[in-house]
């Protein structure tokens, strides 16, 4: 299974090629830094200034970098695939290796990190159910009794009205 991506992740990530591979290491040890504490605008600050570029081009390298690990791990593509998808950008050589290697050494890493953000769906623990039954039955003239039904299994009982009382005792 290919990853693809979208034109904006491919602008951010066609930054790279730029950058030697040890920088290119660089961010994407910050792509990992990024994944389990966020965004650290002071670091990308501190980056662009070594690179000659804007923080923000740092931070879109880091974010498209992020993204193709991440949606790599969730999908668990395998070594073959990453390869082809990477391939596809027109890198180097060297940055598609370290860019497989950095995939690879932090992959299950991502799932964990992943799953930990995901958020827990609401979901029943304990479901009782309880159903009240009531039964008015309208007596014949003439009629004394009235059987009442239990729903907690104690059966009916019958209860002994009188005739001038019966309205009362339906009501209740």
């Amino acid at each position: 299974m290919l990853l693809v991506l979208s034109e904006e992740h491919k602008e951010h990530l066609g930054f790279l090629p730029r950058l030697d591979s040890a920088v290119a290491g660089e961010l994407g040890r910050l792509a990992l830094e990024f994944l389990r504490k966020g965004a650290n605008a002071k670091v990308y600050e501190g980056a662009a200034r070594k690179l000659n570029v804007t923080s923000d081009v740092v931070q879109h390298g880091v974010e498209g970098l992020t993204y193709l690990l991440t949606e790599s791990s969730k999908l668990m593509i395998s070594e073959i695939d990453f390869q082809d998808s990477v391939h596809v950008l027109g890198f180097s050589e060297d940055l598609n290796k370290l860019l497989l290697q950095l995939y690879l050494d932090h992959r299950k890493e991502i799932r964990n990190i992943l799953g930990e953000l995901t958020p827990e769906l609401p979901s029943y623990h304990s479901l009782e159910w309880r159903l009240d039954v009531q039964i008015l039955q309208l007596a014949f003239p003439g009629q004394t009794h009235i059987p009442t039904l239990s729903p907690w299994g104690g059966g009916g009982k019958v209860v002994q009205v009188q005739r001038s009382n019966f309205r009362e005792q339906l009501a209740r």
